[in-house]
């Protein structure tokens, strides 16, 4: 069981106050002896003040904005044989514009900032034998819930689910081969929009990395 508190401060512009943060945690991991696996779950509580926004007043930039975000975040590893590994994590936020100088945005979610994500990702490794070495299979599932585009919470995004793929070979003690696939599928969705369009997300991706090491 652990707990923590941290504080924050973001430089402002001349004239302005700066940009402070506080955050508070309460967390617990176990780790059965009965299994070689490990989980995890926190709750925090995070505000953030002093941020800049136009005062309706004045007409002015001044640090009179606020946000406060509570969440938890929950997650599962496991080795479930000596060669598939799986690895499961869920989080949940509930964010909320306390003030920010424009009164129809307050007590909005913050924009872009999604309730309830989650993920799945499970490894399985081909053991090498003779001269061909060790091979890592990964596939993987990602989930975003519907999140606002901006603070007026006037439009927002369905939730949505990515599939990501990986590979990896030990060539040998000095060299590894890797490629991993974002968004296997290539599913399109409406990542942002109201600015008279809509801004998809990134396609499919897909990247090579060859490491040696002396």
């Amino acid at each position: 069981v652990y707990g923590s508190f941290a504080q924050s401060v973001v430089p402002a512009a001349v004239g302005l106050a700066p940009e402070r943060g506080e955050q508070y945690e309460l967390g617990v991991k176990y780790a059965p002896l009965s299994s070689r696996s490990i989980f995890s779950a926190a709750v925090y509580d995070l505000t953030k003040d002093n941020i800049t926004r136009t005062d309706p007043v004045t007409n002015r930039a001044s640090t009179i904005g606020e946000v406060r975000v509570r969440g938890l975040d929950l997650e599962a590893k496991s080795e479930m044989t000596p060669n598939i590994t799986l690895t499961a994590a869920y989080s949940y936020v509930d964010s909320k514009i306390v003030r920010n100088g424009t009164a129809g945005n307050e007590g909005n979610q913050l924009g872009l900032v999604p309730e309830h994500t989650a993920a799945v990702w499970v490894d399985y490794l081909v053991e090498g034998e003779g001269r061909r070495g060790d091979m890592t299979f990964g596939l993987g599932a990602r989930y975003v819930g519907s999140y606002a585009y901006d603070d007026t919470n006037t439009s927002s995004t369905s939730g949505h689910v990515l599939l990501d793929a990986a590979y990896s070979y030990q060539v040998n003690d000095q060299t590894s081969l890797s490629v991993n696939v974002s968004n296997l599928t290539d599913e399109t969705y409406s990542a942002y929009g109201g600015l008279y369009a809509d801004f998809y997300n990134a396609g499919r991706e897909v990247s090579a990395t060859l490491r040696r090491s002396w």
